[in-house]
């Protein structure tokens, strides 16, 4: 059984608020990135979405990229 983790758990492996996590997850999903939804709607973050993320920050925040540009 793959691990999952919920908005508030993946956010804090992250380092970053459930609120900016949630943010930095609508700008990927509005350009075709999808994340698993549990039977209530819920995203659930795999592994590889923590790392696509931790990908993500890197180019918004260590390289300079605007968001939308990342």
């Amino acid at each position: 059984m793959a691990v999952t983790y919920a908005t508030s758990a993946c956010a804090e492996q992250l380092g970053i608020s459930k609120t900016s996590l949630q943010h930095y997850i609508s700008i990927l999903e509005e350009h075709g990135y999808e994340v698993s939804r549990n039977s209530r709607m819920h995203r659930q973050f795999s592994n590889d979405d923590v790392l696509i993320l931790r990908a993500f920050l890197t180019l918004t925040k260590d390289l300079g990229l605007k968001l939308k540009d990342a």
